[in-house]
């Protein structure tokens, strides 16, 4: 795991998924990083939860073009005010000398993955959240809502939300964009993924 001027990032090996759209496009993606933002960027009827995880995703079978992001909130009052496994095994409480870090041998993405209901989300296609804010990105949005603890929270807020040197403590979260023209859509019928197990292959972790 390492740091950004926006957020805090951890890489991803290998794996791969088909995601499906509402305009009948079907695309492989192959997972690249995932990283947080604190609180929410996207808002549900107004509300932001408390931390939004993004995983960050190419088209399979390319390096050099970004083609997916899936959202994942996280909130004490909507999720439930209790340690959550996976964001713990990440250890955002832990600062490390040096660039690369320290590797996290317990850290599991799949174990997030396989506790998450993908049957209700929202999908639209919009841009990435940070510079350089391009274009063509299919976002999904999962409606179902995980648990993180004060502490958790703590941890994380204590390099964005309680650094009055970054964004004067408001957090790294973009503000909420209008859709313009864009269409937004919700889904409750079917799985978003055709393997979880797939996307999950091969993670390495570092801690900050």
């Amino acid at each position: 795991m390492y740091r950004t001027d926006h957020t805090i990032v951890v890489n991803v090996g290998e794996g791969e998924f088909q995601l499906d759209f509402h305009d009948g496009s079907k695309s492989l993606f192959t997972p690249l990083q995932f990283h947080f933002h604190a609180p929410s960027e996207h808002s549900v009827n107004g509300k932001l939860y408390d931390l939004e995880m993004h995983i960050v995703h190419y088209y399979k079978d390319t390096n050099v073009s970004l083609g997916a992001v899936i959202g994942i909130f996280f909130d004490r009052e909507a999720g439930g005010n209790f340690n959550n496994p996976f964001l713990d095994s990440l250890k955002f409480g832990e600062t490390v000398k040096g660039e690369e870090g320290i590797q996290v041998e317990n850290a599991n993405l799949a174990s997030l993955l396989g506790s998450v209901d993908f049957r209700k989300y929202w999908n639209y296609r919009g841009s990435l959240t940070t510079p350089p804010c391009s274009e063509g990105i299919k976002w999904t949005v999962i409606e179902q809502v995980q648990p993180i603890s004060d502490i958790q929270l703590t941890a994380f807020n204590q390099f964005f939300s309680g650094n009055q040197g970054y964004a004067f403590g408001n957090g790294n979260n973009r503000k909420v964009m209008p859709l313009n023209q864009r269409t937004l859509f919700y889904s409750q019928a079917s799985a978003l993924f055709t393997s979880v197990a797939s996307m999950a292959a091969a993670v390495s972790y570092f801690a900050f």
